[in-house]
């Protein structure tokens, strides 16, 4: 009668042995594997910096999603407003949205949306969502012809709120005010003042070269 094999150990370079020298089957693909990992050349989209990347990229879409719908919800029994996502063809402008059925036959604005789910700071007055805007951004917002906001996002809970873009917006933005949420009393507040704005200009050339 023979004893079993016991495991023991060459050395620590090697693998594993029996008594007899051998090394199983199971021991050779473990180690093979083992090598694999931690020879195989890193993985750049695995990364916490890729990861973040995309996490961010998400977050930005699903805000835009976000909005389209809330700017786009049926209120008092009609649509007021429909968006026409501009996929980065202009600096600072993400979305043109259109008034229905304005008197001036066409109402416009501009909207650039900032997306989190990091929540918000403050209480009351003072609560804020957590997105940054950028001095650069702000300038180009204001220098549109025609009216323009920054919309924040929050896409955990999925309400958005509007910061109107004037002459008189600070220079850059560390939080969006929450004081302006997108519902209902605001988007028909809202098709008011954007269609009140367009009929009052009277946008007729008076004089052509071609004239």
């Amino acid at each position: 009668m023979t004893d079993s094999p016991k495991p023991s150990s060459r050395g620590p370079d090697q693998c594993p042995t029996d008594s007899w020298g051998r090394v199983s089957a199971n021991t050779l693909v473990w180690y093979a594997e083992l090598d694999g990992i931690l020879t195989a050349p890193a993985d750049p989209f695995g990364s916490p910096t890729m990861a973040k990347a995309r996490e961010n990229n998400f977050t930005g879409k699903r805000g835009e999603t976000v909005f389209a719908f809330l700017i786009g919800k049926k209120c008092n029994g009609r649509f007021w407003f429909y968006t026409e996502f501009l996929d980065g063809k202009a600096e600072a402008k993400d979305f043109t949205v259109y008034c229905i059925e304005p008197a001036c036959y066409e109402a416009t604005f501009f909207a650039q949306v900032k997306a989190t789910s990091r929540g918000y700071t403050g209480k009351g007055k003072n609560r804020k969502l957590r997105v940054n805007v950028s001095e650069k951004d702000v300038q180009r917002l204001k220098r549109l012809t025609g009216p323009a906001f920054i919309v924040g996002i929050d896409v955990e809970s999925e309400e958005g709120y509007l910061v109107p873009v004037t002459k008189h917006s600070r220079r850059k933005y560390s939080g969006i005010p929450c004081r302006h949420k997108i519902d209902c009393t605001l988007i028909q507040q809202l098709w008011q003042s954007v269609e009140s704005y367009w009929a009052q200009r009277d946008m007729a050339a008076t004089k052509s070269l071609l004239s």
